[in-house]
């Protein structure tokens, strides 16, 4: 889940969903202008992804 939109279903709109592609685009932008390797910009990704879903899983959990 990123930006409001879980793929298994539930609530989520298209606003998140932009934010969501809209912060990644953002984040590939300032990567490509800072000449970062490609391995980095993969990590990066993978951190943010992990945190949206850890905040997700928490929120939904204590909900």
């Amino acid at each position: 889940m990123l930006g409001g939109t879980a793929l298994a279903g539930g609530r989520g709109g298209v606003a998140g969903t932009v934010g969501g592609v809209l912060l990644l685009a953002v984040l590939d932008s300032i990567f490509n202008q800072l000449e970062v390797n490609s391995f980095a910009k993969d990590v990066v990704r993978g951190v943010v992804l992990v945190a949206a879903l850890a905040i997700y899983a928490r929120r939904r959990r204590t909900a």
